[in-house]
């Protein structure tokens, strides 16, 4: 997994002296908001596949148990 901060509009910020600031907004910003991906390695026994679902994808399909019944019936 791997995580970066990011403003309310989902832009990566820089650390700029002492505040961060969001290039996307050209504003200097106090609040971040930390965002995540995660990197799924999926097999069907011939190939291998990778896919990156970030913050906002995951969350749904968390929300909705479409993950985790993937992840179950895989195994």
């Amino acid at each position: 997994m791997w995580w970066y901060p990011s403003c309310k509009c989902h832009k990566v910020v820089v650390l700029d002296f002492g505040a961060y600031y969001c290039n996307s907004c050209v504003k200097h910003i106090f609040q971040v908001t930390p965002r995540f991906k995660v990197k799924i390695e999926v097999s069907d026994g011939d190939s291998t596949s990778v896919f990156i679902l970030f913050d906002s994808a995951m969350s749904y399909e968390l929300s909705n148990g479409e993950i985790v019944c993937f992840l179950c019936c895989s195994i």
